[in-house]
């Protein structure tokens, strides 16, 4: 065939126009969507980790105060004994240590709440509810649009970020020792959230090979 012949013949093997330029809108559209989801499911794990963590460290945190705490079980001339109890309030977040005192002619009843702020339980337990939902949402989504995945620098970004987050908390911690707030849940989260991206990432570059 002619020079002309030829080019008309391997325009025409794309397929007819409208067919060939839907292919490349759906290319140039895919990429925000592929972004979007990639910064869906980061923001989801934050949130998720964050909350989580933060409700564990308020958790423990009880069990280290009382630990620390130096409790008189029986009176120095054996007239009474103090027993305590100590309890934790899952809806604000407050840990009372309650102290009941036996004697021979009187029983007291003494009560300590230990100084946790509630606005931080609540938010604690929004971020992860949100991080939770987020998740779930993110699941569906895949489903309901399987041919947008995720990039394939998501695993990278999910080290950086989750690693990034876990050793600069862990540098704190080691620091300075100091605070009411225990970062060892956050620290721990986050490094297995990053060591397990990088394993991910290690099999991604392998099935490149």
């Amino acid at each position: 065939m002619t020079e002309r012949e030829a080019q008309e013949a391997a325009i025409s093997s794309f397929g007819p126009v409208r067919a060939v330029t839907r292919a490349h809108l759906a290319r140039l559209t895919r990429r925000p969507a592929v972004l979007a989801m990639a910064a869906w499911k980061l923001v989801s794990l934050l949130s998720l980790t964050v909350g989580a963590s933060s409700m564990a460290a308020i958790v423990v945190s009880g069990f280290g105060i009382a630990a620390a705490r130096s409790r008189v079980v029986f009176a120095a001339n054996a007239s009474g004994m103090l027993s305590d109890h100590l309890s934790f309030n899952l809806v604000n977040g407050v840990w009372t240590d309650t102290a009941h005192w036996n004697g021979r002619s009187s029983a007291s009843l003494i009560a300590w709440y230990w100084s946790q702020s509630v606005v931080g339980w609540l938010t604690a337990v929004l971020l992860a509810a949100a991080g939770a939902m987020l998740l779930a949402g993110y699941g569906l989504a895949r489903r309901r649009w399987p041919g947008t995945p995720l990039p394939r620098f998501f695993p990278a970004l999910a080290v950086s970020v989750f690693g990034a987050i876990g050793l600069a908390f862990l540098v704190l911690e080691l620091g300075t020792n100091v605070g009411i707030y225990d970062p060892r849940p956050l620290i721990a989260v986050c490094l297995a959230l990053a060591l397990g991206y990088v394993v991910r990432l290690g099999q991604a570059r392998l099935r490149q090979r």
